[in-house]
């Protein structure tokens, strides 16, 4: 090339442009007087939720004015309204409150009992839950079971299913009732057509509610086996014992092995008899049996 090229005013201009372009660009020259304010610079979450829901609202109604109503539209949205204003009638008419509820088929328990352990203020039809009425109901003692039917426009009914007695439990100077399952519950009248089990030492009862269920089962096995026999009793060391209408007693000991136990009294007992023998006790709780 040339040195006269080199020297020349095109030269130079051509070298100037692309000393120009290698040049490192900056951003920000000048520090704009906006983005020293902290409000700005920090946004909160709420605002941002702020501005996306009113943006989100604009959208629909941007949506809605641009459809295009028609009359199944509109007769749609009627439809909507009314419904809504019946549910709130619904709700707030006094013509579906209910006030007060019947109470059915309870013997042992206090109608008024159950009424306040299911229904506390008076409540609208479609707002009142059955099912949590009927949970309320389970935990009186003398429940078994229940049923909550509700009918319009404000009936509330409640049909209680009682635990049935079979064994008067005496401990303590108490009286309990104890059904088919075990499960012991306050004695409120006298009945005198029940099996009576008498716990000396308050052992029988394994909790608040239940009794040991092996120990009911011989209960209910020796009194369908020796129908003369209605008292039991229980006492630590002997264990489970009755008295015979001789006035022997019976020791029985554990639940376990009852129909043995009772085959080797009926043959003690005749032999008993037989001998005319003076006895006072009949121990049982052994393989060995022996009186005394």
């Amino acid at each position: 090339m040339p040195s006269y090229y080199r020297q020349s005013p095109t030269r130079k201009k051509g070298e100037a442009k692309r000393k120009k372009r290698r040049a490192p660009k900056r951003r920000f020259q000048v520090t704009a007087p906006a983005i020293l304010d902290v409000r700005k610079l920090r946004t909160s979450k709420k605002n941002a939720r702020r501005v996306r829901r009113a943006s989100g609202f604009r959208r629909a109604w941007r949506r809605i004015r641009r459809h295009p109503w028609r009359r199944s539209h509109v007769l749609a949205l009627l439809m909507l309204v009314m419904g809504l204003a019946g549910l709130i009638y619904g709700v707030r008419a006094p013509r579906f409150t209910v006030y007060a509820a019947e109470v059915s088929h309870a013997r042992y328990t206090n109608p008024e009992t159950v009424l306040r352990r299911a229904y506390n203020t008076p409540s609208s039809i479609f707002l009142i839950d059955a099912d949590a009425i009927r949970a309320r109901v389970l935990e009186l003692p003398h429940v078994r079971d229940a049923n909550v039917t509700l009918r319009l426009p404000a009936e509330m009914r409640i049909e209680v299913i009682e635990r049935e007695p079979i064994v008067l439990y005496q401990v303590q100077n108490e009286s309990f009732w104890i059904d088919e399952e075990g499960v012991v519950s306050p004695a409120v009248t006298a009945r005198d057509d029940l099996i009576k089990l008498i716990d000396e030492n308050g052992v029988v009862r394994q909790n608040d509610r239940e009794i040991d269920s092996a120990l009911l089962e011989a209960i209910l096995y020796i009194s369908q086996t020796l129908p003369e026999v209605n008292t039991f009793r229980y006492q630590e060391p002997y264990g489970l014992f009755f008295f015979s209408p001789e006035g022997w007693r019976v020791l029985l000991g554990s639940a376990d092995n009852m129909r043995e136990k009772l085959s080797m009294w009926e043959a003690m007992r005749r032999q008993i008899l037989q001998d005319n023998a003076a006895v006072q006790e009949v121990d049982l709780r052994y393989s060995r049996p022996y009186w005394r």
